[in-house]
């Protein structure tokens, strides 16, 4: 029997909730690392009880889980980029920025998903803070819609709130990039229209712009999947421009082929490419 070398794949090591439709969170990260060709890691952060429809409470780990899941890993597997999402709480943010401080050179993509923290004891601003004072530094993207990034820049930085709740977009890239994130990808979804245009910047300014089609219907877990699809592009060697844009393709195909199992929103087919010849004859 012959093995493969631990070469053979990229690591990359997911930070997020466990959740229960896989459409989005851990579970999500796996499916989509193990589809690009890496192999996932993760580390759980915190457990949702949802359906297709919404979330009904969302449990938060405590942050000694958390240092103790990933040391271990890291400690034993060359990871070739980190990949966070909802960590719960401000102490989860601090732990997870201190274990994550070891690894400058290594690619790291946040997607906040600030929806989570709604059902949470959490302080909002608090964790907006803390995301802009402790992660954002070290990412090398940050994937976020338009209110999210409202939200992060008017909870997170007490001086950029225009006095009426708001933020125009031009200041909330001048926040973020002042706090020190690499890039932003901006994504459209949240705006109206037949398409939909997602523009990465870098320094406040747009790299490249991508439009999309609109798929009909709505879908759980499209911004997490793309955070997810651009680690793993990044993990395989990409620059951060083409990551993106590979990641959207990804992420493109997987929502045209998504499917719905429950009586809510519908899944992503991250393994879309596996069934592209199914019934098909030669």
């Amino acid at each position: 029997m012959t093995f493969r070398t631990n070469n053979a794949y990229s690591a990359v090591l997911a930070f997020g909730c466990l959740e229960t439709t896989s459409g989005e969170g851990l579970q999500s990260d796996v499916l989509t690392l193990a589809s690009m060709g890496c192999h996932p890691l993760s580390v759980a952060c915190a457990v949702a009880v949802r359906d297709t429809r919404g979330v009904d409470e969302v449990s938060v780990l405590d942050a000694e889980v958390i240092v103790a899941q990933a040391q271990v890993i890291l400690e034993d597997v060359p990871v070739a980029a980190f990949r966070v999402g909802m960590l719960g709480s401000v102490e989860n943010v601090a732990a997870v920025a201190a274990l994550l401080s070891d690894y400058p050179e290594t690619p790291l993509v946040l997607e906040p998903s600030l929806a989570l923290i709604d059902f949470l004891d959490e302080d909002g601003e608090e964790y907006c803070q803390a995301l802009m004072q402790l992660l954002l530094p070290m990412a090398s993207v940050l994937v976020v819609g338009q209110r999210d990034l409202e939200r992060l820049v008017v909870e997170g930085s007490s001086d950029q709130d225009d006095g009426e709740g708001g933020i125009d977009q031009t200041a909330a890239l001048e926040a973020v990039f002042a706090a020190g994130v690499g890039h932003v990808l901006l994504c459209g979804g949240d705006s109206p229209g037949d398409e939909i245009e997602n523009v990465l910047y870098v320094n406040g300014t747009p790299l490249r712009s991508d439009r999309w089609r609109r798929l009909a219907g709505h879908y759980l877990g499209a911004r997490a999947l793309l955070a997810t699809a651009i680690a793993a592009s990044l993990a395989q060697g990409m620059d951060v421009a083409r990551a993106c844009r590979e990641a959207e393709e990804f992420v493109f195909q997987a929502l045209s082929s998504a499917y719905r199992i429950g009586m809510g929103l519908a899944l992503p087919d991250r393994l879309f490419w596996t069934r592209e010849d199914a019934g098909r004859e030669d």
